[in-house]
């Protein structure tokens, strides 16, 4: 135990402890490949047994439009299609297809694919799994139809029976056991600490790199001896140390150190549980919100689907038609797109609300402070070492490498090497140097060290790998801070295009409203005097005010009052009648071509081109 404390300081104090070598990275990269083959000839079998007219079944998870994704598998036969996982069985016979995208991040596979559905009772549903079974559960589908107009399925479940086609996630359990497991560690170090003594040491050795040798008189009168952490102490120098309660009587640890080091160890562990117990809060919190979005959205219940026949490109290529034609020949295409909430949020009646530096700068600069902290972490010693050396008073001497490398760098990352030396005085110390060359065991370099903490050292001469560790320090914070530089500006430019488009009158457009393949509401805008049509998207933040997204017929076009230029690059501003919220912008205006019309509008068709064309499904 008190090894792993130690282990755990040296953590704390930012020291390296693993070496990092080339096999590690390339065994990883080929491990990565290698699942990748597995998976892609698994999907290339099931697809081989379902036409030879057996059942498969494979990995996928389903969650509902805003809830966690649950796993489970998808069971595909010539009879039918359902889904089973967390104690439920989801028939989805009769869904339909709405769109199909790369997956969210967090525990997804680069071969997979987010498919979006809607359920034949209204609900909506993402599916995850492989892009080659989000394909065979397309075709799938089709063949076994997906009119939306028979019956709904109803769903089953071992617990108490539930409307919805999938209930809230159950909870997790790992938080407690981590949460468990925290408090048992707590426990036993408090037995320690607690049924130990306080013991007076006398300090023997410096060790270097914050550890000395120890010698003090035990409970029974024998002397002991033992290497705790410490601050570089000299020799001959008093400190109070916790001697521990049985077993570990004759152990000692620094209580400074031993206490920083438990408690960290015990918040990395806790933390985690404790996030979990978060996720579970909003993930019942997130089912409960969906259910009010729906309600408020469809009061009488939602509408049933219509059946629409396929989109082509000719369909939506560009015509010499009047906006107001165009645009009712959308319209059932597009309220297809729109899920049963309608994007919205019962928390947040009045939408995203006019965007705010404050609110929308923490957000922005969150990845490129993690990245700067993850920079500042792995490279601390470095900086640290060149700021002690540089701000204390120096001495040189000759010292002699142990051929012990403590920290291998890859690449062009330089070697950590141990080293010993005797200081002017004749006192014998041990100290770490970057270096950027091989250091046998036996082969004498000069050094310069600090006087007050022999522990910091550098190469004084060639092979110096400090300054390569600064520039890497140097070249990781510029990164991280071009990062949030970049995404700053993005952020200003974004509220300017804003302001600006405010600023201009407003004049009447005609727009119907559908969603993207990633699920974000996205308004097909027409300047009703243009003529040809020029159909204009405006991608919009989300939730949208409550009422936006049921304003917009199934059968034409609504009138709207436009802000800003209708064209490329610029933000445009939407005010929908009987709506007192704007809808804003999440991003500039674009020109949508016949491919984009036909995701936007018929995602279902465009994934069956996608395979049909031999591209990606996924994409």
């Amino acid at each position: 135990m008190v090894a792993s404390t130690r282990a755990a300081t040296h953590a704390f104090r930012w020291r390296h402890t693993a070496r990092v070598d080339w096999w590690i990275i390339v065994g990883g990269l080929a491990a990565s490949l290698l699942v990748v083959v597995v998976r892609a000839r698994g999907a290339h079998r099931r697809r081989a047994r379902l036409a030879a007219g057996d059942g498969v079944s494979c990995r996928a998870r389903l969650g509902t439009a805003t809830g966690r994704l649950q796993r489970g598998r998808l069971h595909l036969t010539p009879d039918g299609i359902s889904w089973t996982g967390s104690g439920r069985h989801v028939p989805l016979a009769g869904v339909r297809v709405l769109a199909v995208s790369e997956p969210p991040p967090r525990g997804a596979q680069q071969d997979d694919a987010l498919v979006q559905l809607r359920h034949p009772d209204g609900h909506d549903l993402r599916l995850a799994l492989h892009a080659a079974d989000a394909a065979l559960l397309v075709e799938r589908l089709l063949i076994t139809g997906t009119s939306a107009t028979g019956p709904a399925a109803q769903v089953t479940t071992t617990g108490a029976p539930s409307t919805a086609p999938l209930g809230p996630p159950r909870r997790r359990r790992w938080p407690l056991v981590l949460l468990a497991l925290a408090a048992l560690w707590l426990l036993g170090w408090a037995y320690l600490v607690l049924g130990g003594r306080t013991v007076s040491a006398d300090v023997v050795e410096p060790l270097g790199d914050g550890a000395c040798a120890v010698a003090w008189t035990g409970s029974s009168g024998q002397p002991l001896r033992s290497e705790v952490d410490c601050n570089d102490d000299p020799a001959g120098s008093a400190v109070d140390l916790w001697e521990f309660a049985p077993p570990l009587t004759h152990e000692v640890a620094d209580p400074a150190w031993t206490a920083g080091s438990v408690l960290v160890l015990a918040l990395l562990v806790a933390a985690p549980g404790a996030v979990g117990l978060l996720l579970d809060r909003r993930d019942r919190r997130s089912a409960l919100l969906e259910a009010a979005s729906r309600a408020s959205a469809c009061p009488s219940g939602p509408p049933p689907l219509e059946e629409l026949p396929a989109l082509t490109v000719s369909d939506v290529a560009r015509t010499v038609e009047a906006p107001p034609v165009v645009l009712a020949r959308y319209a059932p295409y597009a309220h297809r797109q729109v899920p049963s909430g309608g994007w919205q949020d019962p928390r947040r009646p009045a939408g995203p609300g006019v965007p705010s530096l404050l609110r929308d700068l923490p957000r922005a600069l969150a990845w490129p402070v993690l990245g700067l902290g993850v920079v500042v972490l792995l490279t601390a010693p470095a900086p640290w070492r060149w700021w002690q050396l540089e701000t204390t008073s120096t001495a040189q001497a000759v010292a002699t490498s142990t051929g012990e490398v403590v920290v291998e760098g890859p690449a062009f990352v330089p070697d950590e090497v141990a080293l010993t030396y005797r200081d002017q005085a004749g006192a014998a110390h041990r100290a770490e140097v970057a270096t950027t060359r091989d250091l046998p065991a036996g082969e004498q370099v000069r050094i310069t060290h600090s006087t007050s903490r022999p522990g910091w050292a550098r190469i004084d001469g060639p092979g110096d790998g400090l300054p390569r560790y600064l520039l890497l320090t140097g070249a990781g914070a510029a990164v991280a801070l071009g990062l949030a530089g970049w995404r700053t500006s993005r952020l200003v430019i974004a509220r300017r295009r804003l302001i600006a488009a405010a600023a201009v009158p407003d004049r009447p457009a005609l727009a119907t409203l559908t969603g993207s393949p990633d699920g974000e509401p996205v308004l097909l805008v027409c300047d009703p005097v243009s003529q040809p049509a020029e159909v204009l998207a405006v991608p919009l933040q989300a939730p949208l005010p409550h009422g936006a997204a049921s304003a917009f017929p199934a059968d034409r076009a609504l009138g709207i009052r436009a802000r800003g230029p209708l064209r490329d690059g610029e933000a445009v501003v939407v005010h929908v009648p009987g709506v007192d919220a704007a809808l804003v912008p999440a991003g500039p205006a674009w020109t949508p071509d016949s491919d984009d019309l036909l995701v936007l509008l018929d995602a279902e068709t465009a994934f069956r081109r996608a395979l049909e064309d031999g591209e990606s499904p996924s994409r």
